[in-house]
């Protein structure tokens, strides 16, 4: 699926940018996946699609970004603990609901 694209619908989405042999970006999206978060999680793995990875600017695994109808909200690169992702999130969700 084309990345642009699949960003652009209005239910918030979270990009996982990560690769097979960081172990951080292998426990991230295992965690995100077990978090029951109300977003869609999209898994880019930098190595076999390194052209995402450039156009979401990514230079570190794992990198999680937030997008909330189809804008970039929050970035986060390194491990981050569900709790944290889940207040972005929801943060992301009220902003962007408020500016439309």
């Amino acid at each position: 699926a084309d990345l642009q694209a699949l960003l652009q619908v209005p239910q918030p989405a979270i990009v996982l940018v990560g690769a097979a042999w960081c172990l951080p970006a292998r426990l991230q999206k295992q965690v995100l996946e077990q978090a029951d978060l109300p977003a869609r999680l999209v898994y880019v793995d930098a190595d076999a699609a390194d052209a995402a990875a450039r156009w979401l600017r990514c230079s570190t695994v794992p990198t999680l970004i937030i997008f909330a109808r189809g804008q970039e909200a929050w970035r986060s690169e390194g491990f981050a603990m569900p709790e944290l992702v889940r207040a972005r999130l929801e943060q992301a969700v009220a902003t962007a609901n408020r500016a439309s």
